[in-house]
C-alpha cells in the first residue's frame, strides 16, 4: 500500500502520522526538508504543498521557507494532460515546479513557550465560550 495511492483524507491522515514520526526522531533545533509537486485530480490542481505545510505545523514543525525549482522538462503525463485540457485548468503552470519546503523542530525552550501560549489561547477560548 503506497500512501500516494490513497484517497485525499486517508492520504493526509497517513502523512500526518509520518510527519509525527519525523518529529519524534528529529533532535530539537533540527531541520526537515520535503520536496513536493502539485498534481491534477478531477481537472483541478491539488496544492499538496499547502496541505503538507498545515500538517507539518500540526505535528509541531515551524515552516521556514519554500523554494521553487523549475523542472527541466515535463513528464509524458503532463504533456498529455496539457494537450487534452489546455488552458481549461487554472494554475496548470504550477505543475512545472517542485516545491522545496524547509521546516524546523523548535529548540526545547521554544517548544515550551509554544505550549504555554497554546494553553493561554485555550483558556481564553474556553472563557469566551463559557466552558472554563
Amino acid at each position: 500500500n503506497q500512501i500516494g495511492a490513497m484517497k485525499k483524507e486517508t492520504y493526509l491522515e497517513a502523512m500526518l502520522k509520518v510527519l509525527q514520526n519525523c518529529w519524534e526522531v528529529l533532535r530539537p533545533g533540527g531541520r526537515m526538508v520535503l520536496v513536493l509537486k502539485r498534481f491534477v485530480r478531477s481537472r483541478r490542481v491539488v496544492k499538496l504543498d499547502l496541505d503538507i505545510r498545515k500538517l507539518c505545523e500540526m505535528a509541531g514543525f515551524v515552516w521556514e521557507e519554500t523554494k521553487l525549482f523549475k523542472l527541466p522538462s515535463r513528464s509524458f503525463w503532463r504533456i498529455l494532460y496539457r494537450k487534452k485540457f489546455g488552458d481549461s485548468v487554472p494554475e496548470l503552470d504550477t505543475l512545472d515546479y517542485e516545491f522545496v519546503m524547509c521546516f524546523r523542530k523548535p529548540p526545547l525552550a521554544e517548544q515550551a513557550a509554544q505550549e504555554r501560549l497554546a494553553r493561554v489561547e485555550l483558556e481564553a477560548f474556553e472563557k469566551r465560550e463559557g466552558g472554563g
